[in-house]
């Protein structure tokens, strides 16, 4: 494998690296046990060399940097270049997408500072400064300041453990700018986004309860659409030539095993 990635050659530059590294095309796999070896003199190699260093390596470069450049221009021609000021107020996604039943887009977030390579540090509603930095295509304006933001809403550093009761799946929450003797118990109702609650799960390496009750009215409510289907069609009469009769019992329970085996 090794061998066939240094003998490719390279979509940057139209050359393989065993070509820039030896200076020479590779040999191919081939018998060389009768071949009589000619060594280049220590002369030889040092013009070798020379040849390497000023003609070729330079032609590479200069070849690898017309190829970027038309990457470049052809990636701005069919993406649109965002360019958001400092102060402004987004909304962010990650790359990783999460759930379905996600919200896609997570804030607002005012925005700190631009970089150099285009990306943005950003301040959550408490005024810290958000861990990772995010790209243009990443954020979404939106109109809505940090101050403007529903008073009764407050944002979830981390879940600490659970427990259950009869009232379901309790969450002990550590709230964001708050100390411990905040910590506070959530219904799963009482949750803006799952998000959290699903990195949860996924730490604890454990199946999402609430997923799993989520499949399981999803499975009930198919095999109920399945019967009334299976009973709307035992119904209908069939007809052999003058002789019409019903689905026998005997199919009905074969047509159900057959659909429900998933």
């Amino acid at each position: 494998v090794q061998l066939q990635l240094n003998t490719r050659a390279a979509s940057l530059h139209n050359s393989t690296p065993f070509s820039l590294f030896y200076g020479r095309s590779f040999a191919n796999l081939t018998d060389f046990s009768a071949v009589e070896s000619h060594l280049l003199t220590d002369e030889e190699n040092i013009q070798r060399l020379e040849y390497l260093t000023n003609l070729v390596y330079p032609a590479i470069s200069e070849k690898s940097t017309e190829t970027q450049t038309a990457m470049a221009v052809k990636f701005d021609c069919s993406h649109r270049i965002r360019d958001f000021q400092p102060g402004t107020y987004v909304m962010a996604t990650e790359d990783t997408p999460g759930s379905k039943l996600e919200a896609k887009y997570h804030g607002p977030y005012k925005i700190l500072s631009r970089s150099t390579n285009g990306s943005y540090t950003l301040l959550d509603p408490t005024a810290e400064i958000l861990p990772c930095q995010y790209s243009p295509g990443q954020l979404k304006q939106v109109m809505q300041a940090l101050d403007a933001r529903n008073n009764e809403s407050y944002e979830i550093k981390k879940i600490l453990d659970h427990s259950i009761s009869d009232e379901g799946v309790l969450y002990t929450v550590k709230w964001k700018g708050y100390d411990s003797s905040y910590n506070q118990q959530l219904k799963y109702e009482q949750f803006d986004s799952t998000g959290i609650i699903e990195k949860y799960w996924k730490s604890k390496r454990m199946d999402n309860p609430h997923t799993a009750k989520r499949l399981m009215r999803i499975r009930e409510n198919k095999e109920k659409r399945l019967r009334r289907q299976l009973r709307e069609e035992a119904t209908v009469k069939m007809k052999v030539g003058k002789t019409t009769f019903n689905r026998k019992p005997e199919q009905r329970k074969k047509r159900i095993k057959e659909v429900f085996q998933w």
